[in-house]
């Protein structure tokens, strides 16, 4: 009843005008070159405190912008940043036409919002990677790590087609955080899904921090966030409504995939419904079909706003993906004849944002978020006709968010606030011999609750006549995890005959815990310009990681090995330093980081009994270090160059050992042109150096697999906006692999069967935009 009192209290001191008399700002922006609109171009005006989007006609309008002297950023994806001073001194003022001069290079003109405050990405000093739907909307793509893999310092890992997971600079699973609109995914990463419960066709924008984040975002940032953007800022000055209708065939598994997005809007509202429908056989690779890599699934996401008051926001969301019968190719866990899929899993959130602007004169915004996240997952596994082994959980997080954000002149803005959130696990397995006519259910992991509440805190400020910007963060964290005791296992059927007190399992038993911990992070960075078109950054950043309910508490018997988890395992500590430098020209751009992470308390499978028991232990200090850049050329107006080169090494600097799951040097070569009169290419060549994965343990079938090098072609055709009578059409088509190379990704072999990538893939997409 409290906290319901003071949101009320809030909402209807937000009400209040305290400023005076208002304006209306109006505009359009066309291209320098054709006049024609650009849409969906971002308006800020004056840090933040008033930001819009331009519609289908290029227009925008502000309402109720309080009367004085505001600097506005207008930017968009493919052109160059306006920026200028306006002084409002009546009740409407138009900006007239503003035009924006293409740019056939990336300038950093992406606004992101993953530091917290919405700002270029040039003028972020943190390593980080945006990557918008213009960018990858007539590409082939099953998940998200697919949209991001081509990008420098990130890596795909497999544990299937549909089942993929991200690698950021030799990071990974439970050291990168998730998140979709801002809120967390929660599941177990053991085998990777996380990704694939999110529907490409419905993202926006998805930003990639590449290193330590834990100052802004807690537990599990030591490697890197990713946070997937399915909802910008849908409310418009001008009345609107659209849709946009995609349907793509790829022929190397037969997959279908149809979607839709309709949304509407107004100054005041704005609704965005989306939905996809996909349907994909066994992917082909060069030597044959990959058994059990099929999949089928849906989704449905619905956004809400409505602005009830002046410098008011009320946003509302619900997303639900459910996948079928979706097949699993493999792992260490299965013999080859085994067969092994996901019957059913799904992801059902539920979201709640609230937003206040300029209640005082430095307080910009107050932002209080909700939500709360089901995954459900089920597994079904066959290792012979006569057996069945299934799995299944419920992971449930729910979470909230009070952020404040404070203006103090043009040169300091400052981040306050404090974040929780908690995921509770229940799950349980059924092992079940047909012949025997014998089921025996256990728990691979007890019920448990995983809390995390913390305070954060970051300023950023400028020097030196704004040549010098300076971020300053820091985080303090209390980790709580229960669990209820368990012993297996449970219990066991035999001819329709329970046996409630079997015999236990040794080993196989949790009694019950209630462990906390306090964890504090700490991040600076920096970016000095040289000069306008050269800058250079420095990061340096303290992390940490507390060990999730899996390796606390798992246990995991593939038989003949056994895995276990630890309750006393002691947070892991990260430490990086990142130095960069920039340029950012008309016609060169280029971004070269090195870096180097030392962690604390490494978390690993120690063997505790020769290649039959693994106990989850604190045993290592590790190292890892390397360098990723990228780089973009325009030769003429009509071609540009570009390419990308990463490389990570990582160490056991205990035990002088490589550690595993880290890619090998790696990048890209490629050229884009739009010198045909309708139709845009681009040509890529994907190049991988060869790799020996370090060997942790004696388990040489998990760990020590080479790799050979290898490099691939891919080739993207793109036509021009057809006009039709309502709507614009636009068709694209191309060949991955062309040469249909049978090659291994390195991250893809700790799960031991999936040894090919897909091979030679035809596809095409047509695009419908009214």
């Amino acid at each position: 009843m409290k906290k319901t009192c003071t949101l009320l209290l809030i909402l209807l001191i937000s009400s209040i005008s305290i400023f005076g008399q208002h304006a209306i700002i109006k505009g359009k922006v066309v291209n320098n070159e054709t006049l024609d609109p650009v849409t969906n171009a971002n308006v800020i005006v004056s840090v933040n405190k008033y930001n819009t989007s331009t519609d289908n006609n290029g227009e925008f309008k502000i309402n109720d912008i309080h009367l004085g002297t505001y600097k506005i950023s207008i930017s968009c994806v493919g052109y160059k940043t306006y920026n200028t001073e306006l002084n409002i001194t009546t009740d409407s003022f138009d900006a007239g036409e503003i035009k924006l001069t293409p740019a056939s290079i990336n300038l950093g003109e992406v606004t992101v919002t993953s530091t917290k405050f919405d700002k270029q990405l040039r003028e972020v000093s943190i390593p980080m990677v945006a990557v918008t739907n213009d960018e990858f909307k007539l590409k082939t793509n099953v998940t998200v790590v697919d949209l991001l893999k081509s990008e420098a310092g990130i890596s795909l890992g497999r544990d299937g087609i549909w089942g993929t997971r991200i690698n950021i600079r030799g990071f990974s699973k439970e050291a990168v955080v998730t998140l979709i609109d801002g809120n967390r995914i929660e599941t177990a990463n053991n085998v990777a899904a996380a990704f694939s419960l999110i529907d490409p066709s419905a993202i926006e924008r998805i930003e990639v921090i590449k290193g330590s984040s834990s100052s802004l975002y807690g537990t599990g940032a030591i490697g890197g966030v990713v946070n997937i953007i399915t909802n910008q800022n849908l409310f418009s000055g001008n009345y609107y409504y659209g849709g946009t209708y995609s349907s793509g065939y790829n022929s190397v598994n037969k997959g279908i995939s149809n979607s839709l997005i309709l949304k509407a809007g107004a100054s005041n509202w704005f609704a965005k419904l989306s939905g996809t429908l996909r349907n994909a056989k066994d992917t082909e690779t060069p030597n044959g079909i990959l058994k059990d890599s099929r999949y089928k699934d849906n989704s449905i996401f619905a956004t809400v706003g409505y602005r009830p008051f002046e410098d008011n926001e009320i946003i509302a969301s619900y997303q639900l993906f459910n996948a079928k019968d979706v097949g699993i190719p493999g792992g260490s866990a299965f013999t080859s004849t085994s067969t092994a899929r996901y019957p059913d899993e799904k992801r059902e959130m539920y979201s709640l944002e609230y937003k206040t602007y300029n209640l005082f004169e430095n307080l910009s915004v107050i932002n209080f978020k909700v939500f709360h996240q089901l995954i459900n997952r089920n597994v079904e596994v066959k290792p012979n006709a006569t057996t069945i082994n299934h799995p299944s959980a419920e992971h449930n997080t729910n979470g909230a968010q009070l952020q404040t954000s404070w203006v103090f002149g043009t040169n300091n803005n400052l981040i306050v606030g404090i974040d929780a959130w908690q995921r509770q696990y229940e799950g349980t397995r059924e092992r079940i011999n047909l012949t025997a006519k014998k089921t025996i259910v256990d728990k691979p992991i007890p019920n448990s609750k995983y809390r995390s509440i913390g305070l954060f805190a970051q300023d950023e400020f400028k020097l030196l006549d704004n040549k010098l910007h300076l971020t300053l963060g820091g985080r303090i964290d209390q980790i709580n995890v229960k669990n209820d005791p368990v012993s297996n296992p449970l219990y066991i059927v035999t001819n329709g005959v329970i046996n409630n007190n079997p015999p236990k399992t040794p080993g196989a038993s949790f009694v019950e815990n209630d462990k906390s911990d306090i964890s504090w992070s700490a991040n600076f960075s920096s970016i000095y310009n040289v000069e306008q078109s050269f800058d250079l950054t420095l990061n340096l950043g303290r992390s940490f990681r507390a060990p999730a309910l899996e390796e606390r508490f798992q246990y995991i018997d593939l038989g003949g090995i056994i895995y276990l988890g630890n309750p006393d395992l002691e947070p892991e500590d990260g430490y990086l330093i990142d130095l960069g430098a920039r340029f950012w020209t008309d016609k060169f751009t280029l971004k070269a980081n090195l870096f180097v992470n030392y962690i604390n308390n490494y978390i690993m499978d120690e063997e505790v009994v020769n290649d039959s028991l693994y106990v989850k232990n604190n045993v290592s200090k590790a190292r890892i270090y390397g360098f990723d850049l990228s780089w973009e050329y325009e030769f003429t107006k009509a071609f540009v160059f570009y390419g990308t080169a990463s490389f990570s090494r990582g160490e056991d600097t205990k035990l002088n050992l490589d550690l595993p799951d880290v890619p090998p040097l790696n990048g890209k070569l490629g050229f884009r042109t739009n010198s045909l009169k309708y139709v845009s290419a681009d040509f890529v060549a994907n190049i991988f150096d060869s790799q020996q994965n370090g060997k942790v343990n004696s388990d040489p079938l998990k760990w020590n697999i080479h790799t050979a090098g290898y490099v691939t072609y891919d080739l993207y055709l793109s036509s021009m906006p057809i006009s039709l009578y309502l709507a614009n059409l636009q068709v694209s088509a191309g060949i991955e692999n062309i040469t249909d190379k049978a090659y291994r990704n390195s991250l893809s072999t700790n799960r031991g069967l999936i040894k090919l990538e897909p091979g030679r893939n035809y596809f095409a997409k047509i695009s419908l935009n009214w």
